[in-house]
């Protein structure tokens, strides 16, 4: 898997942010900010490193994005309603 470009949730902006990571020197670089569920703490990257999807502790949706492998920007292209709250997310293999 590609361990150059990384996602991270922040709580208090309901947004989600990637990072690339220099292999040479570890250093990492902002890629970008996208919309994310309300108060998004959970999110995984499916095996193929496509898709990511994303839940938040007060969401009752679960938002799914396709990731641009070459920049590691994300394009949100659904939002799946869940049965209560979707405060977390777990992609098989």
């Amino acid at each position: 898997r590609d361990q150059t470009k990384r996602p991270s949730g922040d709580m208090h902006q309901d947004t989600l942010a990637g990072f690339s990571l220099d292999p040479q020197t570890g250093e990492m670089a902002l890629v970008g900010h996208w919309p994310g569920p309300n108060e998004p703490n959970s999110f995984c990257i499916e095996a193929s490193d496509q898709f990511l999807y994303a839940a938040g502790t007060n969401s009752m949706n679960l938002f799914a994005y396709r990731i641009d492998q070459r920049s590691g920007q994300l394009d949100h292209f659904a939002t799946y309603p869940t049965v209560g709250s979707s405060s977390w997310v777990m992609c098989g293999d």
